[in-house]
């Protein structure tokens, strides 16, 4: 198994706290876990931290404040789930010598590659409520982890900030690619078929009476 840290989109798809598969076509988020629990903790102690300065909460009056006690339960809640969702796109197919789109489109699960191509794939970092986070170069606690079950039928090149991937096709075969992040992961099927015939050999036999 490859492990490690570490185009343009055509397809995106959301896993939410939860193991999913990403499809070339699905675009619906799948949807997470019910995490009822944290969002009444995070709210109860945004309460308590409203209480003094903002008396018109506890009398119901609407207003800025209510606004407020939202924004402060769910950057409290954020903090205690951490990131659960991950977007992943898929980019445009390219040959592995030329870097030219080769026209291959990838549709459904598994992806399907020729053994000479290559496909970059990207991913957004989302909270619970589906804030974007940004790579902070200070901690490795944002960083995705990308695996493949089969290095010989597809390798990783990971950027440094872990958030893009380029997929490169080895032998033929099949093999499946995770994507994690914090309780969040992915899994991708990746299926190699043989390319298109690069050259022709013919090598001469002995000759023989018909």
């Amino acid at each position: 198994m490859q492990s490690s840290r570490s185009g343009r989109p055509s397809r995106r798809c959301g896993l939410d706290g939860m193991v999913g598969t990403v499809s070339a076509e699905q675009d619906t988020p799948v949807i997470g876990p019910d995490r009822t629990d944290v969002r009444h903790l995070a709210m109860v102690q945004a309460l308590a931290l409203h209480h003094a300065g903002w008396p018109e909460l506890i009398t119901g009056r609407p207003g800025d404040a209510d606004a407020a006690l939202r924004a402060t339960a769910t950057t409290i809640y954020d903090w205690y789930v951490g990131p659960v969702a991950i977007y992943v796109t898929i980019g445009t197919v390219v040959n592995q010598t030329t870097g030219q789109p080769t026209g291959t489109i990838l549709k459904g699960t598994p992806m399907q590659l020729h053994d000479d191509e290559n496909v970059d794939l990207s991913v957004l970092v989302a909270s619970a409520k589906g804030s974007p986070i940004a790579d902070d170069p200070s901690t490795t606690g944002d960083d995705l982890t990308w695996e493949v079950d089969d290095s010989t039928v597809a390798s990783l090149v990971v950027s440094d900030d872990t958030r893009t991937c380029t997929v490169r096709s080895g032998v033929v075969g099949s093999t499946v690619l995770t994507i994690g992040v914090g309780s969040a992961s992915a899994t991708l099927a990746v299926d190699v078929v043989a390319g298109d015939a690069a050259t022709i050999t013919i090598n001469e036999g002995t000759p023989y009476k018909q």
